[in-house]
């Protein structure tokens, strides 16, 4: 089985279509009529139409053929199934086991998936509340790559299934400027003691942690610390240290790629925005394309 693309005929075929004068996309529609329902392709309720791509069937035809002798098929199925399909750091990538029931490590992923829920409908009823006694209105999602752009998307995207919830902003470091930002569009930011900070950076010296030294200078006290912080990581020591509620820490583990994944605890605060009935929709509809992946031909999941 040939494991790079260069190394497929298909490659060949496709270098040399490059190579040529490409049509524009006025000519391609002048060309084939029915176009857009050639280069349109659906699965789990979603539609992608590619029409309005500079592509042709030729070049449709090279990468099915290129996917076939690199056995895309026969890869995206062990994938599924937890093969190591990370082979640099010998990984499993099984973002879809957070996603679907019956999967392999579903014996972690099912009750930690539980404890989230259940913090994020605590959350949003007012059962959680800060050193004041009272419920949140503002949840701070800090984290960097992975565990800032996916949620913070998917929290855009569902923002009109938030009613009810806090509102929910994202800061990609804790840069004290950058952390600034949640005050930003209002007259007035919410005190402290009405903010609930999801916390994927693990600071070796917690003091610095601007929102921690905030806390500290109100009558709480940085006691409060606890109340206000939640945390997604695999550090103890290191929740510890910052003072993380024993309760207010979820898990994360290293067979999701990257570790980071918004359909696992990371997504803590989509959960608090959209609530466990939308959290659990949104993992149904992305088990529902992991479906669609696996058992559909290729000819199915690519537009023909």
């Amino acid at each position: 089985m040939k494991t790079d693309a260069l190394d497929t005929s298909a490659w060949g075929e496709l270098s040399r279509q490059a190579a040529g004068a490409l049509p524009s996309i006025h000519e391609l529609f002048a060309n084939d009529p029915a176009r857009s329902a050639t280069f349109t392709v659906s699965g789990a309720g979603l539609v992608a139409d590619f029409s309005r791509q500079r592509v042709s069937t030729a070049v449709l035809d090279c990468l099915v053929k290129m996917a076939d002798e690199l056995d895309l098929r026969g890869r995206i199925r062990a994938m599924y199934e937890g093969g190591i399909a990370n082979p640099t750091e010998s990984r499993q990538v099984l973002h879809t086991a957070l996603r679907r029931s019956g999967a392999p490590h579903a014996d972690l992923v099912v009750p930690e998936r539980r404890r989230v829920l259940d913090f994020a409908e605590a959350v949003r009823s007012g059962k959680v509340v800060g050193s004041s006694g009272e419920p949140f209105d503002l949840v701070v999602n800090i984290g960097i790559g992975g565990s800032d752009l996916g949620p913070a998307m998917a929290v855009e995207a569902l923002r009109h299934f938030s009613a009810g919830a806090p509102r929910v902003v994202f800061a990609s470091n804790i840069d004290g400027c950058r952390l600034a930002g949640p005050a930003e569009g209002r007259q007035s930011a919410p005190h402290p003691v009405h903010r609930l900070f999801q916390d994927l950076h693990h600071a070796r010296d917690p003091d610095q942690c601007r929102h921690r030294q905030a806390l500290a200078g109100f009558s709480a006290g940085r006691g409060a610390v606890p109340q206000h912080f939640a945390a997604v990581s695999v550090n103890g020591p290191a929740m510890d240290a910052f003072g993380i509620h024993p309760d207010y820490r979820f898990a994360m583990w290293d067979w999701v790629g990257g570790r980071y994944s918004l359909w696992s605890a990371v997504g803590l605060a989509l959960a608090i925005a959209i609530g466990a009935k939308g959290f659990g929709d949104f993992l149904a509809g992305g088990a529902a394309m992991d479906e669609h992946f696996v058992a559909a031909p290729g000819s199915r999941t690519c537009p023909r």
